[in-house]
């Protein structure tokens, strides 16, 4: 292989490495940021509709780390101050 090529990660063998290395009390974490309402996937929690709360931004991400869901955090989701400034 060049050194302009570079490997393709896969996600299954990444997850299995850092499972045998480094065993994280909680899942891995992947974070997509969408521009539209309708690119959220449908089986997203939502905090406000379906947790019935506003969080911060932090709570959303430890709640999918805590309990694997995808978790889509909007403006309107969010109660924190300095995390609605990323909206």
């Amino acid at each position: 292989m060049s050194q302009t090529q570079t490997k393709k990660l896969n996600p299954t063998s990444l997850n299995e490495a850092i499972e045998k290395h480094i065993r994280p009390n909680t899942f891995p974490l992947g974070i997509k940021m969408v521009e539209r309402e309708g690119d959220i996937p449908e089986r997203a929690k939502r905090p406000g509709r379906d947790l019935h709360f506003d969080s911060a931004l932090c709570q959303g991400m430890s709640i999918s780390r805590h309990y694997g869901w995808t978790v889509a955090v909007s403006r309107k989701d969010i109660s924190c101050p300095i995390g609605a400034t990323l909206f």
